[in-house]
C-alpha cells in the first residue's frame, strides 16, 4: 500500500535553533508544530508567532528527571537536566557545562529558559495600625556638665 502522507517534525541542534531567527522565518514554528532539538532530545510546540528561544519546552521526555540545583554559581559543574535560578528566572541545562564560566543569560546554547521572572506587582493596601508597644527602660544618667562662668 503506498504512503499517502508523511509527517515530519522540524529538527535541529539547540545551537542552530538559537541562530534560527537570523534566517527569515526559520525560527518560528507554526501553531501546534513540533520542533525537536536533536542533541538534547527536548521538544517545543510552536504558537505561530514566538521565536524558538521564547517558547517553553514541552513536558515529559527528557525533562522528567530535572534536578534543582539552587542559584547558579560560576565555576560549578552542571549537567543536562540540572535547573538553576538566576536573576529571578529558572534555567534548564541543555548541554553539560563543566566549568560554568558564563551565566545562563550569557550562554543560551547551554541554558534554556524554564520560567521567567514576572513583573513586580502593584503595592498592596496600607495595613492596620499595630498595638502600642511596652514602655522601654529608662536610660542611664548622663555625665555632669562643666561649671559655668562665675557672674560679676
Amino acid at each position: 500500500m503506498p504512503i499517502k502522507a508523511r509527517i515530519q517534525i522540524r529538527r535541529d541542534t539547540a545551537a542552530n535553533w538559537l541562530l534560527a531567527p537570523a534566517v527569515l522565518g526559520r525560527g518560528i514554528l507554526f501553531e501546534g508544530e513540533l520542533g525537536y532539538e536533536t542533541d538534547t532530545g527536548f521538544i517545543k510546540i510552536g504558537d505561530g508567532t514566538s521565536a524558538w528561544v521564547s517558547l517553553p519546552y514541552a513536558g515529559g521526555g527528557s525533562i522528567v528527571g530535572i534536578i534543582h540545583k539552587g542559584p547558579w554559581t560560576a565555576g560549578t559543574s552542571y549537567v543536562v537536566s540540572d535547573v538553576v535560578s538566576y536573576l529571578g528566572s529558572s534555567y534548564l541545562c541543555r548541554a553539560d557545562d563543566p566549568s560554568s564560566s558564563l551565566s545562563p543569560v550569557a550562554n543560551p546554547a547551554t541554558w534554556g529558559i524554564l520560567a521567567t521572572q514576572g513583573v513586580q506587582g502593584a503595592q498592596g493596601v496600607q495595613g492596620v495600625q499595630g498595638v502600642q508597644g511596652v514602655q522601654g527602660v529608662q536610660g542611664v544618667q548622663g555625665v555632669q556638665g562643666v561649671q559655668g562662668i562665675q557672674g560679676a
